[in-house]
C-alpha cells in the first residue's frame, strides 16, 4: 500500500510537471499579456482521474490561466502507469492531498515573480475511489481542494495595487488592455483592504473611476469583472467580520448600491442586494434604511404614488411593491397598473412581488401559487376597461429569463406572465393576442407554469385558436 501511494504521488506530480512543460512555451510567447499585478501565469490546476467500466484508467488535467488567447490547455493520457483502485477516501485525504500540497507550496515559493504560478493557487483533484465502507467494485466520486497562498508574493501584489491607487494611475488606463483586463477583478477585490490606510473617500473614488472606465471598455465582461471584485470584497467582509465598523458598513453599502446601478444582468443586481441584506443583518442602520425604503436610484416620483383611494410604494432592494386600496374598481386598478408599467420602464427589477390589501380573493384559473401577486392581476383582469392597460404592462414586463419572486421552483411565473394569463382566462377571444405573445416569450425548457397554462387555456379556446394552442402543447 505504501509503495502504491508513493507511486501515485509521483504520478500526480509528473502530470502537473507535464502540463507545466507543455504550457511554458506559450507562457513566454505571451509574456506581454500577463497582468503586471499578478505574480504568475496560472491560477489553478485540476486533475480528474477515474477507473473506466472497461477496467482501464482515464484522466484529464489542465492548468488554467486568464488573459491570453488560448485557454484551458490540457493534456490527455490513456492507461497511465498508476491505477487508483487501492485508494480509499481516508488515504486520499490523509496522504495524497497533504503530499501534493507540501510539494506545491515549496514549488510556488521557488517560482519567479511573474512566472508560472499565481500568488494564490488552487488545486482540485477529483478521483473515482472507495469510501471506507464501500466495496471495491463500487467506487464513488471524491474531490479534494488545495488552496496555496504565498504571503510574500501576495504582499508584493498588494503593494503594486496600492501604488496603482495612490498614484491615481487608474484614471488614465484602458481596462480592456492585456495589461489590466485579466486581473481587473483581483485589483478591485484587494483595493477594499486599504480602507483603513487610505480612507473611504479614496476607495470610493477609485471604485467610481474603475466602473466608469469599464463602461468605455470594448469587452462587455470588463464591467462585470469590476463588479465581481468589489462585491467579493464586500461579501467576504460581511462574512468574516462579526462587528464591522461604521466606515466598513458605509463602504459595504456603497458597493451594494454600485453593483445594483452598474449591473449587466440580474445576478450582479442580486449580488448588490445580497450585500445590503447582509449588512442590514449585521446592524447597519444605512443598510436597514435602504432595505426598508429602497436604494434611491429611481426617482421617488416613480416609486411612490398616493391619492384618495390608492397608495403604491415600490422598493427596488426588497423587490416588492405594496399596493394599498381603499376602494376596488376599474379606475383604481388602471392607476395601479400604470404605476407598475412606468416603474419597470425606469429600471425597477422585474423579479418583484406585489403585496396588496385587496379583500377580493380571485386567482388565475390554472395551477399557480395563490399568492398576492396572482391575486392582484386576477382582480385587475375582471374589469374589461383595464384590458388595454394590462396588455401594456405585460408587454413591458415580458422576460423569459426572469421570474416573479412570489413563488419558487416549479410554481414560478416568468415576468409578464400573470397579466397575460389573467387576461387570457378573463376573455379568451379578446385577449388571445396577449396569450400568444406570452407563449412566444416563454422558455419552454424551464417554464413549467406556462405548460400548465397551455393545458388549461386549450380547454377554453375554440376553433382555429384551440388548434393553434394545441400546437404549443406539442412543443412542451
Amino acid at each position: 500500500m505504501e509503495e502504491n501511494m508513493q507511486n501515485l504521488i509521483e504520478t500526480v506530480k509528473n502530470l502537473l510537471l507535464k502540463c507545466e512543460e507543455y504550457d511554458k512555451p506559450i507562457m513566454y510567447e505571451n509574456k506581454n499579456k500577463i497582468c503586471k499585478f499578478r505574480s504568475g501565469w496560472s491560477k489553478s490546476f485540476s486533475l480528474s482521474w477515474y477507473d473506466t467500466k472497461m477496467g482501464g484508467n482515464d484522466l484529464y488535467c489542465h492548468l488554467d490561466y486568464p488573459g491570453i488567447s488560448i485557454r484551458n490547455l490540457h493534456i490527455d493520457e490513456k492507461n497511465p502507469p498508476m491505477g487508483t483502485k487501492f485508494l480509499t477516501k481516508k488515504n486520499f485525504n490523509e496522504e495524497l492531498i497533504p503530499a501534493i500540497e507540501n510539494w506545491m507550496t515549496d514549488k510556488i515559493a521557488a517560482d519567479e515573480y511573474g512566472g508560472m504560478y499565481g500568488e494564490v493557487f488552487n488545486i482540485s483533484m477529483t478521483f473515482n475511489l472507495r469510501g471506507e465502507n464501500d466495496p471495491p467494485e463500487e467506487p464513488r466520486w471524491y474531490q479534494g481542494h488545495i488552496r496555496i497562498k504565498n504571503e510574500e508574493k501576495f504582499s508584493t501584489m498588494k503593494n503594486t495595487i496600492k501604488s496603482f491607487i495612490t498614484s491615481k494611475e487608474y484614471k488614465e488606463v484602458a481596462l480592456d488592455s492585456d495589461e489590466y483586463h485579466s486581473c481587473v477583478d483581483i485589483i478591485c477585490e484587494i483595493a477594499g483592504s486599504f480602507l483603513d490606510e487610505l480612507g473611504i473617500d479614496s476607495i470610493k473614488e477609485f471604485y467610481d473611476n474603475m466602473l466608469e472606465n469599464a463602461k468605455k471598455a470594448r469587452f462587455d465582461t470588463t464591467i462585470s469583472k469590476v463588479i465581481r471584485g468589489m462585491t467579493t470584497y464586500a461579501y467576504n467582509l460581511t462574512k468574516e467580520c462579526d462587528n464591522p465598523s461604521e466606515v466598513q458598513m458605509d463602504l459595504i453599502c456603497f458597493i451594494g448600491l454600485k453593483a445594483m446601478t452598474y449591473a449587466t444582468d440580474k445576478y450582479e443586481y442580486q449580488a448588490g442586494t445580497g450585500i445590503l441584506q447582509s449588512a442590514s443583518e449585521k446592524g447597519s442602520k444605512l443598510a436597514k434604511d435602504i432595505m426598508k425604503f429602497g436604494s434611491g436610484m429611481i426617482d421617488k416620483k416613480y416609486t411612490y404614488y398616493k391619492d384618495k383611494t390608492l397608495e403604491c410604494i415600490a422598493n427596488d432592494v426588497a423587490k416588492s411593491v405594496e399596493i394599498k386600496l381603499k376602494e376596488e374598481n376599474s379606475g383604481i386598478y388602471d392607476s395601479a397598473l400604470k404605476f407598475l408599467t412606468e416603474l419597470l420602464k425606469q429600471g425597477f427589477p422585474k423579479e418583484y412581488q406585489i403585496k396588496c390589501n385587496t379583500k377580493i380573493k380571485k386567482f388565475i384559473n390554472t395551477d399557480l401559487k395563490k399568492s398576492k401577486t396572482n391575486n392582484f392581476f386576477a382582480n385587475a383582469a375582471s374589469y374589461p376597461e383595464v384590458y388595454g392597460t394590462l396588455k401594456e404592462y405585460a408587454r413591458t414586463a415580458f422576460d423569459p429569463d426572469s421570474w416573479y419572486s412570489d413563488a419558487s421552483d416549479e410554481q414560478a411565473v416568468s415576468c409578464g406572465g400573470y397579466a397575460a394569463m389573467a387576461l387570457a382566462f378573463a376573455d379568451p377571444l379578446k385577449n388571445y393576442d396577449i396569450a400568444i405573445e406570452f407563449l412566444d416569450n416563454s422558455d419552454f425548457e424551464h417554464a413549467i407554469t406556462a405548460r400548465y397554462f397551455v393545458e388549461d387555456f386549450a380547454d377554453v379556446c375554440t376553433g382555429d385558436n384551440k388548434k393553434e394552442i394545441e400546437k404549443y402543447l406539442e412543443e412542451f
